[in-house]
């Protein structure tokens, strides 16, 4: 059986505010609006995904190089050359709940406040004082703050990127594991290296061509459809699609196309 499934959730302060959204306003003016969006569509695309924290976009933090980072986590984006980071906790419940602490940015092996984890573990004490409380990430809720958004150009364009890229990477992703494959079979068979495999897996990599995907198509043994839609399915497709419908059987188990020759066929 699949899961357990990702659950996420916002704090909000004693004085009632969302504490990522305050993040994300106090961030330059030409850089507010496409972070923003390349947020939605990752958190988008996690909600109802099964729990990978070895994933590029999600990971839990190394306590090595800060104590008070143990057992946090972290949403990994990237924005002209830029390292943002969400830090989260697995809580208030542990099976599956991550809630969203606050946002920082990342250089080198340092963040940016330096002392973020000391301020996410600040954050969890109030939760648990309930001087703060948690607010769950509603599906529908989101896409339908994701269609308002969707008023400013500058939004749809960034969102329509992330969505590409965040698609992309879960798609190899999905196939590989669907045919127990590690990274280096999947190179192997791609004639390339795993570095690149794991390269190519990661959301923030945004550098796919259409000859990355022919490669790939072929050695999972799957066709690619490359197609313009309105951003209504694009909408649909993140918020309803869980990572196990993106992977596709290869040719010799594609039930639906002996499906389709006896239709055809009458």
């Amino acid at each position: 059986m699949a899961g357990p499934y990702w659950t996420l959730y916002d704090f909000v302060n004693a004085n009632g505010d969302n504490e990522i959204a305050l993040w994300l306003r106090r961030q330059p003016t030409v850089k507010k609006v496409p972070l923003w969006a390349k947020l939605d569509a990752a958190l988008l695309r996690l909600m109802g995904q099964e729990i990978h924290t070895e994933r590029q976009l999600i990971a839990k933090l190394d306590a090595k190089r800060d104590s008070a980072c143990a057992e946090l986590y972290e949403i990994r984006i990237k924005f002209k050359g830029v390292e943002y980071r969400i830090l989260s906790y697995r809580g208030p419940s542990p099976k599956g709940q991550y809630t969203l602490l606050l946002g920082a940015k990342e250089k080198g092996d340092k963040f940016e406040p330096l002392n973020a984890c000391q301020q996410a573990r600040a954050k969890i004490v109030d939760i648990e004082n309930k001087k703060g409380r948690t607010v769950e990430h509603q599906s529908t809720e989101r896409y339908q703050q994701i269609v308002q958004a969707m008023e400013d150009k500058e939004y749809r364009d960034a969102f329509v990127e992330a969505s590409i890229d965040n698609d992309i990477a879960f798609q190899i992703r999905a196939n590989r594991d669907s045919r127990g494959w590690t990274q280096t079979e999947l190179g192997s068979r791609a004639g390339i290296k795993q570095a690149v495999i794991s390269e190519w897996e990661d959301p923030n990599y945004g550098r796919y061509t259409l000859r990355t995907l022919k490669r790939l198509a072929s050695a999972f043994d799957i066709a690619v459809i490359v197609r313009f839609v309105p951003f209504s399915e694009l909408a649909d497709w993140n918020s309803r699609v869980p990572e196990t419908d993106m992977s596709s059987p290869g040719f010799d188990n594609d039930a639906g196309l002996s499906n389709s020759v006896r239709l055809h066929n009458g």
